[in-house]
């Protein structure tokens, strides 16, 4: 593969679950090969500590101010207006030929953001089929995205330096990527996925816990609907205002029938809370 742009890999880490080393050993040879077009780039946020000293040709800044929005807008401080960004987590590894796939992707659609899938593993690397917080989803290659997350995204340098991007920080301890993604769209930024470009995240036991798993629901059905009245027009706020309404009339009938269908109640109650409110409500 042969680079005709430059490309950064910004990962926002506090140190305290960070799989960086698995990240680091797999993405070297790719390193080694393009030094000269790509490079890494880690923003510590708040006073974590971590040893980088084994990666002589990895960058690392520091943003005191905690926040997810605080720590992403550092490491768009560090780029030069040539440079394309890709996003991805502390707590992942590429799959193979990830990177490869992913700059295919934006060689197909230079003006449009890469998304790609995060598959949750288990420790001996098997996919976790049934994973409460990485739920497989099919979707075409090359298909449009309303909204992306930057576990794993690709942002062309033009899309940076139009004046529109930047993390909000209103929503600085959760969603800013979603309202960046939403944002740009209604600026005509298309985002496409990359199906092939996967990146995988170790199982966590904590996180597969069925009532961590529905607080984690709570939070994104607040920050969603919050997300959709900041950046949706009147139409697409009102049908999804009555979809919401609809859908609490008939969860409050189910919920009797089990479970389940109590906690789907809540999470669609806690969006029209939300979405009438103009804040965050759970």
């Amino acid at each position: 593969m042969v680079l005709d742009e430059k490309y950064v890999i910004g990962i926002c880490t506090m140190g305290l679950r960070p799989t960086l080393d698995v990240f680091l050993e797999k993405i070297s040879p790719v390193l080694a090969q393009h030094k000269e077009s790509l490079r890494i780039l880690v923003c510590i946020n708040g006073d974590g500590q971590m040893d980088f000293s084994s990666y002589p040709a990895l960058q690392v800044v520091r943003e005191p101010r905690l926040g997810i929005a605080n720590a992403r807008n550092r490491i768009l401080q560090e780029l030069a207006a040539d440079e394309n960004l890709i996003f991805i987590d502390d707590d992942e590894f590429p799959g193979d030929d990830w990177f490869a796939n992913l700059v295919a992707s934006h060689k197909r659609y230079p003006q449009a953001l890469i998304a790609g899938p995060v598959r949750e593993v288990t420790p001996a690397g098997d996919v976790v089929t049934d994973s409460k917080i990485r739920p497989i989803v099919q979707v075409p290659d090359g298909a449009k995205r309303k909204t992306a997350a930057t576990n794993n995204l690709l942002i062309p340098a033009a899309v940076i330096n139009s004046g529109f991007f930047y993390f909000d920080l209103y929503f600085n301890f959760g969603g800013s990527d979603s309202d960046l993604t939403m944002r740009l769209g209604n600026h005509g930024y298309e985002i496409r996925w990359a199906a092939d470009a996967v990146m995988y995240e170790v199982e966590d036991p904590d996180r597969e816990d069925v009532e961590w798993a529905y607080r984690r629901d709570r939070r994104n059905a607040a920050i969603y609907s919050l997300v959709i009245k900041r950046n949706s027009r009147f139409g697409f706020m009102f049908l999804y205002f009555v979809k919401k309404v609809l859908q609490v009339g008939v969860y409050s009938v189910l919920q009797f029938a089990g479970k389940q269908y109590k906690h789907k109640y809540e999470l669609c109650k806690i969006g029209l809370a939300t979405l009438i409110a103009g804040r965050k409500s759970t």
